[in-house]
């Protein structure tokens, strides 16, 4: 049986795109938030910088303000290097902004949906790029 889910998505889109060092950007709170730093280490991702968006509710999610960490990744760097990725788990309205915020940042932006619809479309074997979602699902799927 084939399946997918956010976390796996994430790892998968990640490790693709050979990212060792990332920015985190949850709309959770902090004490949930956390709970993705161990799991990120296992997987032997470095997250370099990371926030939250302290979100109350799902709509609260729904409607953040991606601007707010237009500054995150400026903080990504440890004095050595940046960070090349941000993946901001954050919800499907994030997916759309996301080649803008590439553009605007200089780094690929990743959110969960992205990783996940990445995910799954491979799964069931489609292979063709999806353009206007970020470079993750521009790339075709092999």
């Amino acid at each position: 049986m084939k399946y997918t889910s956010p976390s796996i998505a994430m790892i998968e889109a990640l490790k693709r795109v050979r990212a060792e060092r990332v920015a985190l950007l949850t709309p959770y709170g902090y004490e949930f938030h956390q709970k993705f730093l161990p799991f990120l280490k296992q997987a032997d991702i470095h997250v370099a910088t990371d926030g939250v968006f302290d979100c109350k509710t799902d709509i609260e999610s729904v409607s953040c303000r991606l601007r707010r960490f237009s500054t995150l990744p400026r903080c990504s760097s440890t004095g050595r290097r940046r960070t090349r990725s941000l993946y901001p788990a954050l919800p499907c309205r994030s997916c759309s902004n996301s080649h803008v915020f590439e553009a605007e940042l200089g780094i690929r932006v990743m959110c969960s949906t992205q990783a996940m619809a990445r995910h799954a479309l491979k799964l069931v074997g489609y292979k063709k790029a999806i353009n206007g979602f970020g470079k993750l699902l521009d790339a075709p799927r092999v």
